[in-house]
């Protein structure tokens, strides 16, 4: 867990959990057949980002997204389920 000061995680950041979205397969499948056009340009997709988690989905209050190469963070704050992702993170030892 991210911002816990114990395992691989270590750092005064926030606590949270770095995951691989879960539909990345879905979200390849759609690029491939064109029937998803994700926008490459970082600041047209960090708008994206923002409008489908913070207004469409309403996942969190507010979304920090950070570039790193082709990498892309993307930090939820006020996220209100992320003591139960804490939960079943401490479940995961490989996690931790």
């Amino acid at each position: 867990m991210k911002g816990a000061a114990q395992g691989y995680f270590q750092n005064t950041e926030p606590a949270g959990v770095v995951t691989q979205p879960s539909c990345d397969q879905l979200i390849q499948d759609l690029q491939t057949r064109n029937a998803l056009i994700i926008p490459e340009k970082e600041e047209e997709l960090s708008l994206l980002l923002r409008e489908a988690v913070e207004d469409v989905f309403k996942f969190a209050q507010r979304i920090s997204v950070t570039w790193s190469g082709s990498r892309v963070i993307i930090t939820f704050h006020q996220y209100p389920f992320i003591y139960g992702c804490k939960k079943i993170a401490q479940g995961i030892p490989f996690l931790l």
